[in-house]
């Protein structure tokens, strides 16, 4: 990947999550310390596991529904344990 490849996508992954912020702040009227949680807790764990690039691919309502889901109840593991 070229340095302007890089670039570009690195522009469009921090406009993605500028967009999922938006759609938690507005929708489903997240405060800022929550949707920091929840964006972070979310983008580490799908990172972790090998799968942040389909994460892109749902899109940006359904990653706010998701990460909105993240902060109300946590991870996926977080409420089996």
């Amino acid at each position: 990947m070229t340095p302007e490849e890089r670039s570009s996508r690195d522009e469009m992954i921090a406009q993605f999550w500028t967009e999922v912020r938006t759609r938690l702040k507005d929708s489903y009227r997240r405060k800022d310390d929550l949707v920091d949680l929840g964006i972070g807790r979310y983008r580490g764990d799908t990172e972790r596991r090998g799968i942040g690039d389909a994460v892109y691919n749902q899109g940006v309502e359904r990653t706010a529904e998701i990460v909105n889901g993240v902060i109300d109840k946590g991870l996926p593991k977080d409420v089996l344990s």
